[in-house]
């Protein structure tokens, strides 16, 4: 199941993007809004040698 995230009403795929294909990653990392920092947008992929 892809995880994905709302940002502004578009939903946004949390996965990597490798070969045509979403890669899933078992740890994710935070992303905030750059306007508002205190505003989480949601947890993506953490890529490692694996992902």
């Amino acid at each position: 199941m892809s995880q994905r995230f709302d940002v502004e009403g578009v939903s946004v795929s949390a996965e990597h993007f490798i070969g045509g294909r979403r890669v899933p990653s078992p740890r994710t990392f935070e992303t905030r809004s750059p306007m508002d920092w205190n505003r989480v947008l949601g947890h993506v992929a953490r890529g490692d040698r694996d992902t």
